[in-house]
Formats: C-alpha cells, sequence, structure tokens
C-alpha cells in the first residue's frame, strides 16, 4: 500500500522538479551562482598572477643569501601563507553568514569550499 502510495507520486514530483528549475528564479539564481563563481576563479587567478614578480625576485634574494634552499624557503613560505589566508577568509565568511542569517553556516561552507574552481 505504501509502495503504491509513493510510486504514484513520482510522476507529480518528477513535473514539479523540471518546472521549479526552468523558471525565471531559478535562472536567475543560477545566473548570480555562475557570476560569483567566475569573479572567484578570475580574482584567484589575478592574484596569482600580479604576485609573480614578487615572489621571483624573492627567490632571487633568498637565493643569493642561502644558496640550494633559498628557493625551497620561499615556496613553503608562500604555501603557508597561501593556506592560512584561506583558512582566514573561509572563518570570516562562516561568521558573517552566522550573523546575517542566525545561524550556522557550516554546511553551506562545506558545500561551497567542495566546488571546483577551473578557469
Amino acid at each position: 500500500m505504501l509502495n503504491k502510495k509513493i510510486f504514484g507520486a513520482v510522476p507529480d514530483v518528477v513535473v514539479l522538479i523540471v518546472k521549479s528549475a526552468f523558471n525565471p528564479v531559478a535562472a536567475t539564481g543560477g545566473f548570480a551562482g555562475a557570476a560569483v563563481w567566475a569573479a572567484i576563479c578570475f580574482g584567484v587567478a589575478r592574484g596569482v598572477f600580479s604576485n609573480e614578480t614578487g615572489a621571483s625576485l624573492s627567490v632571487a634574494a633568498f637565493e643569493s643569501a642561502l644558496p640550494g634552499v633559498g628557493g625551497y624557503i620561499v615556496t613553503l613560505g608562500l604555501a603557508l601563507f597561501a593556506f592560512t589566508t584561506l583558512l582566514g577568509w573561509s572563518f570570516y565568511a562562516e561568521k558573517c553568514v552566522e550573523y546575517l542569517h542566525q545561524c550556522y553556516a557550516f554546511v553551506v561552507k562545506i558545500l561551497l569550499s567542495c566546488l571546483p574552481c577551473t578557469t
């Protein structure tokens, strides 16, 4: 009896999903999400490429002072800086969402951080 009721509702559920997916509100949300994704990707790419000159000068300076290991020290330092910056901004964003929406944003943050950022 229960299975017949559940399977009988499947066509209505599919129709509801299709109607909900192809309406102006869904299109606006999809466009907004794609715009934010593109802005983040281009911003990260711009930040990486704008600092290339500084990184090569730092490597040259460290290599002159510590031959053989200077480049590795700069690479490790940049990796640690990038990682801690991402952690800091992630924490800051989570706290902002929690303040604005009066809820815990942990699940949303996890879902958003799993999205690939490829250009």
